[in-house]
């Protein structure tokens, strides 16, 4: 067999692989109904994590919490899965915020995607930035 036909085979056989997971709804993205369900993740995960103050994104992709010692606890969407870290403020390397409460947040953990967020205002992200800029001040 030639090497066309075969990578011809491998890509028609990745492909309808895609499609039958696609259109089966096997998987399908999930959001973040509140912050009291973001909270119950990270408190399942991360029994031993003091949740305090936290903050929903408007797109309900993602979650953060104060949790004191200078740590942000994460919950985010992530395909049909929740992501859920706990980090110190430094693990955070850079949050761009944008006049329409668009938010780009990247983290110094390479297992962990950047998250592009929507807020429900400048301000909503603004109290993110805020949260992170206390102790950390290339944040920007």
């Amino acid at each position: 067999m030639s090497l066309e036909v075969l990578v011809i085979m491998v890509v028609a056989g990745v492909s309808l692989v895609f499609a039958v997971v696609a259109w089966s709804g096997v998987s399908h993205p999930v959001l973040l109904d509140s912050e009291d369900q973001a909270r119950d993740l990270l408190r399942s995960e991360f029994p031993e994590a003091k949740l305090g103050e936290g903050l929903l994104s408007g797109d309900r992709k993602a979650a953060f919490f104060r949790c004191g010692n200078d740590r942000i606890a994460v919950a985010a969407a992530f395909g049909d899965r929740f992501v859920l870290r706990l980090y110190e403020r430094s693990a955070f390397r850079h949050l761009t915020v944008k006049e329409d409460g668009g938010a780009n947040v990247r983290f110094n953990d390479f297992t962990f995607p950047s998250l592009r967020l929507r807020f429900a205002s400048k301000a909503d992200a603004g109290n993110l930035s805020g949260w992170l800029e206390e102790n950390h001040a290339s944040l920007s």
